[in-house]
């Protein structure tokens, strides 16, 4: 899990880095922090998403609202706490589903407290695969596949709005999301059951109008 701190006062970057890194040993969850001093510097490296950013509100160009607000465009599940001197701006922080906020000077067990509620809510209910292409991750939130479907070395990512193209193996695929709403119904096609509109004696059809076959092997 990639954890994006973006705080142009070093003193409290290191602090809220120090205290992620505890709450993740503490829950056991694998992760690492990227630090930012400005949104700017941020969405230059043009590697999102990450599953929670920890934004600094009063920043010197491009404030941790509109940041937040760039953020939603590209990811709706992602958990944002933000971090500002002055509490009555947080009222702007409901348009962009804010998590929580932390009131500057920040008091290290209520951020504490705060981070671990969101690494809980992370690992309960934000399953996700993550896939690279072209040395950029993307991350993809189950419910919004709809089909995994291995084409030569390639495997596709079907949403109900887009397909996304990556190399990789499709058994990996299905060992990674063990356990979760995908099932394998032909060697090359993962299914997410959620998604399933219609099953017949040899294809299902899933919400898009995909139809995906269904072998006997896996009947």
């Amino acid at each position: 899990m990639r954890i994006a701190i973006c705080e142009d006062e070093e003193f409290i970057q290191n602090s809220i880095e120090k205290n992620v890194e505890k709450c993740l040993e503490i829950t056991g969850m694998a992760g690492k922090c990227e630090c930012f001093v400005s949104a700017e510097e941020l969405l230059e490296k043009g590697n999102m998403p990450y599953a929670l950013y920890i934004l600094d509100v009063e920043m010197k160009k491009l404030s941790g609202l509109e940041l937040a607000e760039h953020i939603r465009t590209e990811d709706r599940n992602a958990v944002i706490i933000f971090m500002t001197n002055h509490s009555e701006m947080m009222q702007k922080a409901f348009d962009v589903q804010a998590f929580q906020y932390l009131v500057k000077p920040i008091d290290s067990d209520t951020a504490h407290n705060v981070i671990m509620r969101a690494l809980r809510i992370i690992r309960e209910k934000r399953n996700y695969i993550r896939f690279t292409n072209k040395l950029k991750d993307m991350i993809f939130y189950y419910d919004e596949v709809e089909c995994i479907e291995s084409r030569r070395r390639k495997i596709i990512v079907h949403t109900e709005k887009r397909d996304y193209e990556f190399y990789g193996s499709l058994s990996q695929i299905e060992e990674d999301i063990k356990g979760s709403m995908f099932v394998r119904v032909h060697n090359s096609y993962l299914v997410n059951l959620e998604k399933l509109r219609e099953v017949e004696r040899e294809s299902v059809t899933l919400r898009s109008g995909l139809k995906v076959p269904i072998t006997r092997t896996y009947k």
